[in-house]
């Protein structure tokens, strides 16, 4: 613990997908969120301490670990080593080699405001504690008693046909912007119908 590690907004980098994938690299951070047991997705998700945060507001400071062997408790500072990877485009370390428990940290959740400029925008916010500081309301839940899954939206949400010609230019506009005012919540579990 402490000794040189590498800071997780460099890994993940200001891309869509990390040009660190297949590179083995420590990181020392806080874990955010677990996700152990036969039915979750395993695993843990770390962010860098505030202190660490770097001033590229392109960057996330936030990071998937799939282990299913090392179980640290939410506010614990962990230091691994593992494998950069992409898994359907989410950038994860896996293939845990070490790991020690360093003490407690600290992890803000950043402020996020729907309607994002672009749906790429989201990825600066990958793997990171986020709070909304609107009211969200439930626009779907159609995958909800399947997977645990609904959609948040900052109003109700028309299908664009339904309110403009299809092909039209607005319906294309309205289509884009729902999509920029919507957040898929999932409750972390692999399994189906439970």
């Amino acid at each position: 613990c402490g000794d040189p590690a590498t800071l997780i907004h460099d890994i993940q980098g200001s891309g869509l997908a990390s040009t660190d994938v297949g590179n083995i690299r420590a990181v020392e951070a806080v874990v955010t969120a677990t996700f152990y047991g036969p039915s979750q997705i395993g695993g843990y998700f770390l962010q860098e301490e505030d202190a660490d945060f770097d001033a590229d507001p392109m960057t996330s400071e936030g990071l998937r670990v799939f282990d299913t062997t090392n179980t640290p408790g939410v506010g614990e500072l962990v230091r691994i080593r593992g494998s950069v990877t992409e898994y359907f485009s989410l950038t994860e370390l896996n293939n845990v080699t070490d790991f020690a428990a360093c003490g407690s940290g600290v992890a803000t959740a950043a402020n996020v405001s729907l309607p994002v400029s672009s749906i790429d925008a989201l990825e600066a916010y990958e793997g990171m504690l986020v709070t909304f500081p609107q009211t969200l309301y439930i626009a779907e839940y159609f995958n909800f008693d399947r997977y645990g899954e609904i959609v948040l939206s900052t109003e109700r949400q028309f299908q664009p046909t339904a309110v403009y010609e299809p092909g039209s230019p607005e319906a294309a506009q309205l289509l884009d912007e729902n999509l920029r005012s919507r957040i898929k919540l999932d409750d972390g579990r692999g399994g189906q119908n439970p």
